[in-house]
């Protein structure tokens, strides 16, 4: 419980901050309803509907479980959940399915990977994902791109389930996370050519077509890997 309390006053400490901020860097012009619940499910932040209205939950108790002991996590969750909210409506308002339709891995690593780039522009770049936990997660990600990248087709192609990348009680040789990495070195490579928002529009098709072919060049890396190293 003391966690928990902790978690309720830095989360009220910083919401406004982190919306304000989001607000801005986004231009989101629609109303969001903020919950915070202690004792239900879902996750630590859950971008979602509630009573007709977008909106994000925060659920202290799972977000107090997977704590580090430090509470710069809360800004970053704001942030990434707004995000989510915020390409559901632009693609809902162009006359595309929302991101909650679509599935498959492709499209969790492009709509997590939104969300994750919105965040590292919102939030400090220098503090990006510490919500990890571990000072060595982007380095470890940033070594490890290729085999990551060839992981994630072998396993999408194997129908295997893509939780290792994703879960918060999963890893992959002990780090978590790492298919937020991938999505967000992905989509902020993207917007290179083109904007965010011009990224956030992409038909479905395209991609799933552009997340496989992003994720082939990377892997091509691969070979790099002397051969029956470890990987650590």
């Amino acid at each position: 419980m003391p966690r928990i309390r902790r978690l309720h006053r830095t989360l009220l400490r910083t919401l406004p901050d982190s919306w304000r901020r989001t607000q801005q860097v986004l231009n989101v012009d629609f109303p969001v309803r903020f919950l915070i619940y202690v004792g239900i499910g879902v996750g630590a932040g859950w971008a979602t509907q509630y009573g007709g209205q977008p909106a994000c939950l925060f659920g202290l108790e799972n977000a107090a479980e997977l704590a580090s002991g430090k509470d710069a996590a809360m800004p970053g969750t704001v942030s990434h959940e707004v995000a989510h909210l915020a390409h559901d409506e632009w693609r809902r308002r162009r006359g595309l399915r929302g991101i909650v339709g679509p599935s498959g891995p492709f499209w969790q690593l492009y709509e997590e990977g939104f969300a994750t780039e919105c965040e590292r522009r919102i939030e400090d770049p220098r503090s990006f994902r510490l919500r990890t936990g571990r000072a060595d997660w982007l380095p470890w990600c940033t070594r490890h791109r290729a085999w990551l990248a060839a992981k994630f087709l072998r396993d999408a192609g194997a129908r295997r389930s893509m939780r290792p990348f994703f879960g918060s009680w999963y890893n992959i040789r002990g780090h978590i996370d790492s298919g937020y990495y991938l999505g967000q070195e992905m989509v902020r490579e993207w917007t290179e050519t083109a904007s965010l928002r011009e990224v956030a529009l992409l038909p479905e098709p395209a991609v799933r077509r552009k997340a496989r072919l992003t994720l082939r060049r990377w892997a091509e890396g691969e070979h790099t890997l002397r051969k029956g190293a470890r990987v650590r």
